[in-house]
């Protein structure tokens, strides 16, 4: 776990990073990505004590970070709330469950 949290860490955030920065606004967004690499490499600590295959764990770890990455871009289009989540959620879930049946 020592090795790969940190690694999730930096990962995830690198890569939100530049998915946010793809979204046609052409700027870096930091503080979103950071803390979207937060969120990632808590989900893999939590994850890293259960059986779990390689597939099903990069399902697990990569549904939240592109689920967190949409959910950032929408908000930062001034999208209402409720509408800015449902594709996130939709993502989300669509990999947990085939995490869950892989």
């Amino acid at each position: 776990m020592v090795l790969v949290t940190p690694s999730i860490l930096i990962v995830a955030g690198l890569i939100s990073l530049r998915i946010l920065h793809l979204d046609g606004t052409d700027r870096w967004d930091f503080p979103w990505a950071v803390g979207i690499g937060l969120v990632c490499a808590q989900i893999g600590a939590g994850l890293h004590y259960w059986p779990l295959s390689p597939v099903q764990f990069g399902l697990a770890v990569t549904g939240p970070l592109y689920a967190l990455s949409m959910l950032s871009t929408n908000l930062t289009e001034n999208i209402p709330l409720r509408r800015a989540v449902v594709g996130p959620i939709l993502v989300a879930g669509i990999a947990w469950i085939a995490a869950i049946f892989s």
